[in-house]
């Protein structure tokens, strides 16, 4: 084989392992996942690393019938979830479309199916999956809340209409990806999806799954993280580290202290400011996320970008002797009851994508509308609404009822539901969950590739 046959043959099969390759917390190139969707991620975290701890945490007050919420064993607390890159780039694309076009569905605004949104982007990396839908909220623990509360403030027995709360509770999830997109003009503005998935083709091994920080139960920042050492090293130290060079010691709050989420909270913040999380066991190993670069404080302003390549010196010398344990730290009370909101997702590189109703508008990254979401806690009369769904390749619940054929579930109007003040606040929405075998119909677009390109290396080699 002469030269050039060799270093193009090389260049082929280079583009093939070169095209995004990202750290893990790292960014991609359009600056995705965005804050949003890493504080959503987070969340999700501490809910499935300890329910009842996340209830009694984030849910104290503002939410009636609590005693039935995550109670008996129902949803036992299970592992967390990696980031995954491809789920956030759908979880976008679809919250996008939903805020362009002003529709609330899981379907597409065009009517194309969330069996197809999945295939196109997911198709050889899976065999089951899941969807929650929200919208009309701004921030992402009242999100977070209220996809768990089902309709605010007075949340529903589990196992009753709770599709939201058992969807982001299923034990077989690996990972995952949110989508968060801000359209003013639109009925709710505020649209937030989470994606889920059994398999990836995105592994992980880093003991810190996800970070972030969120403004709650005030206007200062809370930092946190979720922390799941599978080897069972014994833990010296779990920081936040500021690119100021200050730090800050992180507490355990929710789960046990090698399966748990951490948070700190400061006594003072600068916008923009780096930081990253840093955890250091007894046999000298540290870890740090993200891998690479700092994450940046982004305020509801979005004066800067979540993720920036600035290195943040560790703290971690040697190897402190003392254990982190849980400190109770009193729980906040939020000045604002929850409801449903949504979440969105990063891009990733397909070979397929859907196209919604409105192109140019869905491709873009959302990122400057972000810039003007509001800073306040979202109005309780603002409409909100939210869907869950959850399509498995399973014969366990293969007799599923739904009201909707092969996955696609379409939202009614919000209901709406008063609390003991009398204050008026919109109910979420659920739909029935269905199951459904994976769309083999997508396999084989997939295989073209390959198979073109197995066949142009033979071509060049003899």
């Amino acid at each position: 084989m002469n030269s050039y046959k060799k270093s193009f043959l090389l260049f082929i099969i280079s583009c093939n392992f070169i095209i995004n390759v990202y750290s893990y917390g790292e960014s991609d190139s359009n600056g995705n996942p965005i804050w949003q969707e890493r504080e959503s991620l987070n969340l999700m975290n501490a809910v499935r690393f300890d329910p009842v701890g996340y209830k009694n945490y984030f849910m104290s007050s503002g939410y009636n019938n609590m005693g039935n919420v995550f109670a008996n064993n129902i949803y036992p607390a299970t592992n967390p979830v990696y980031y995954n890159s491809v789920l956030n780039a759908q979880a976008r694309y679809h919250s996008t479309d939903m805020g362009v076009n002003n529709c609330f569905s899981h379907s597409n605004c065009d009517g194309t199916s969330i069996t197809s949104r999945f295939n196109s982007f997911n198709a050889n990396c899976m065999t089951g999956w899941g969807e929650n839908l929200s919208a009309g909220f701004s921030t992402g623990v009242l999100t977070q809340n209220s996809l768990i509360c089902e309709t605010p403030p007075n949340c529903v027995n589990d196992g009753n209409n709770d599709g939201h709360r058992s969807n982001m509770m299923v034990s077989r999830w690996v990972a995952a990806g949110a989508g968060f997109y801000y359209a003013p003009s639109s009925t709710y503005k505020y649209y937030w999806s989470q994606d889920y998935k059994d398999g990836t083709c995105e592994p992980q091994t880093s003991p810190i799954y996800s970070g972030s920080h969120s403004f709650w139960p005030s206007s200062s920042p809370m930092f946190h993280v979720s922390y799941y050492n599978k080897k069972g090293e014994t833990l010296s130290s779990a920081r936040v580290i500021f690119g100021s060079g200050s730090y800050g010691d992180l507490n355990l709050v929710i789960g046990s202290t090698n399966k748990g989420f951490y948070t700190f909270y400061p006594n003072g913040y600068a916008i923009c400011d780096s930081y990253v999380f840093e955890f250091a066991t007894t046999n000298g190993n540290v870890y740090r996320y993200p891998d690479t670069g700092s994450l940046s404080i982004v305020t509801y302003s979005g004066s800067c970008s979540a993720w920036t390549s600035n290195y943040v010196q560790g703290t971690v010398t040697q190897n402190p002797t003392q254990t982190p344990t849980q400190t109770p730290t009193p729980t906040p009370t939020p000045t604002q009851t929850p409801t449903p909101t949504p979440t969105q997702t990063q891009t990733q590189t397909q070979t397929q994508t859907p196209t919604p109703t409105q192109t140019q508008t869905i491709t873009e990254t959302p990122t400057q509308t972000i810039t003007s979401t509001p800073t306040q806690s979202p109005n309780l009369n603002e409409n909100s609404t939210s869907s869950s769904t959850l399509i498995e390749n399973s014969s366990t619940n293969s007799d599923q009822n739904s009201d909707d054929s092969k996955g696609q579930s379409t939202s009614d109007k919000p209901t709406s539901s008063s609390n003991n003040s009398g204050t008026n606040i919109p109910g979420g929405i659920n739909q029935n969950s269905q199951s459904e075998g994976s769309n083999s119909n997508q396999i084989f677009p997939n295989l073209i590739v390959p198979f073109l390109l197995g066949l142009l290396i033979k071509i060049l080699l003899f």
